[in-house]
C-alpha cells in the first residue's frame, strides 16, 4: 500500500449509535457540558477536523475507545472527560482523584467497557488509579494503596485483566485490573527476577505488547522491556525515552527522546532506524492500526508522521500553540487525535 496520507479537513460523517453499552456510552443522567537517518520527503500542509475545547488546564492524554466512537481525555484541571468523536459533542466529565490532583493518563480497556485513568498528587489525598464505568460515568475502582510515587502513564494489557502504570520514583508497577491487588513491580521484583542493569524509578510511558508478554516502560535511562508473567527484565534498550509505543504486529518498539524517535526491532534489541526531522523533545508515539505510519508530538506543538518502512516524512508538522503530550489514532487509521499543553485536543484527518 502506498502511503501519501495527509492531514488535511474533514467533515465527519455523524456515526449511528451503539445499542450495546462501553464505548457508545448511554447519556448520563446528569446533563453534560457543552537503518540510517530518516529523511523528511515531499509533503503537504493539513488541518484540524475540529478542536474540542473544555479543559481549562494542560491536556496530559487521549486514548480512542475501541469502536473510536468516543475519545477520552485527561487533564491537569483534575478532570476525565470522554468525548462524541463524530461531533464533538462532550458526554461526560468526571472527577474523583481529588482537588488539585492532576489526572496523567486514561486508557480504555479493550472491550471498551471500562475506562482507567491516573493521577500525581499536588492536592489533598485521593485515588492515584481509577476504573470507570464508560457506560455511566460511575467508579467501579479505585486504588491508593501500595503506590509509593505519583502515576504518570496507564496501559490496560491486551486481555484487559492486567493494568500497568508508570511511577514517579517508584517504577513499573503491575495491578490486577479487577482487584486492584499489587502482582509485581520493578522495585519489588518477584525472587529470580531481579534485572541485570539499573531499572530507572521515574517512567514517563508504558505499553503492553501486542501479545500481552512483554511490557515497555520508557525512562530517562532508556526502554526497559519486563515479561509480564514474570516480571523479570529481559532488555534495556538506550537512550532517554519520553514515550514508547509497539507496533501492531509486535515486532518493533518506538522510542521518542530529544529531537528523536527510534524504532527498535523487539527480538533483538537492534536499533533499526532514526527519525531526526523533529524539533524539541518528543513525549509522545503512536503507530497507526495497520503499522505503516508512525506519528511523533514534539514539545515545540508540532506533529509529525513518516513511513514506517521507508523512514520518509508525510507530512508537514500540524501545530498546537504549546506542546503536544499525547497522540492516539482512531481505530480505523482515519483520524489522529492530539492532546496539548494549550488546554485542546485536536481531531486531525488521515486519509
Amino acid at each position: 500500500m502506498h502511503c501519501t496520507k495527509i492531514l488535511s479537513a474533514l467533515v465527519l460523517t455523524v456515526l449511528l449509535a451503539c445499542p450495546f453499552g462501553g464505548c457508545s456510552a448511554r447519556r448520563s443522567p446528569e446533563k453534560a457540558p457543552a537503518h540510517p537517518p530518516a529523511t523528511a520527503g515531499p509533503s503537504r500542509a493539513g488541518g484540524a477536523v475540529r478542536t474540542l475545547t473544555g479543559h481549562n488546564q494542560r491536556v496530559t492524554s487521549v486514548a480512542f475507545c475501541p469502536d473510536g466512537r468516543l475519545l477520552a481525555s485527561g487533564s491537569r484541571d483534575v478532570t476525565v472527560r470522554l468525548w462524541e468523536v463524530a461531533t464533538g459533542r462532550e458526554v461526560r466529565s468526571m472527577s474523583g482523584h481529588g482537588a488539585g490532583n492532576d489526572v496523567t493518563g486514561v486508557a480504555f480497556s479493550p472491550d471498551g467497557l471500562r475506562l482507567a485513568s491516573v493521577s500525581m498528587t499536588r492536592g489533598v489525598s485521593g485515588p492515584r488509579i481509577i476504573i470507570w464505568d464508560v457506560a455511566t460515568g460511575r467508579q467501579v475502582l479505585a486504588v491508593a494503596r501500595f503506590l509509593a510515587g505519583d502515576v504518570l502513564c496507564v496501559a490496560f494489557s491486551p486481555d484487559g485483566q492486567l493494568l500497568a502504570a508508570g511511577l514517579d520514583g517508584a517504577g513499573t508497577i503491575i495491578v490486577g485490573a479487577r482487584s486492584g491487588q499489587e502482582i509485581w513491580s520493578s522495585q519489588h521484583p518477584k525472587p529470580g527476577a531481579a534485572p541485570p542493569f539499573e531499572v530507572s524509578t521515574i517512567v514517563h510511558a508504558v505499553a503492553f505488547s501486542p501479545d500481552g508478554r512483554l511490557v515497555a516502560a520508557a525512562a530517562t535511562a532508556g526502554s526497559a522491556l519486563f515479561e509480564v508473567a514474570s516480571g523479570r527484565a529481559w532488555r534495556l534498550l538506550p537512550g532517554s525515552v519520553g514515550s514508547v509505543t509497539f507496533s501492531p504486529d509486535g515486532r518493533l518498539l518506538a522510542g521518542g527522546g530529544d529531537g528523536r524517535v527510534t524504532l527498535w526491532e523487539v527480538a533483538s534489541g537492534r536499533q533499526v532506524r532514526v527519525f531526526t526531522d523533529i524539533v524539541g523533545g518528543v513525549r509522545s508515539v503512536a503507530f497507526s492500526p495497520e503499522g505503516q505510519l508512525l506519528a511523533a508530538g514534539s514539545t515545540n506543538g508540532t506533529i509529525r508522521l513518516w513511513e514506517v518502512a521507508s523512514g520518509r516524512g508525510v507530512t508537514t508538522p500540524a501545530r498546537h500553540q504549546d506542546r503536544v503530550s499525547s497522540l492516539a489514532f482512531s481505530p480505523d487509521g482515519h483520524l489522529l487525535a492530539s492532546g496539548s499543553f494549550d488546554k485542546t485536543v485536536k481531531l486531525w484527518r488521515v486519509p
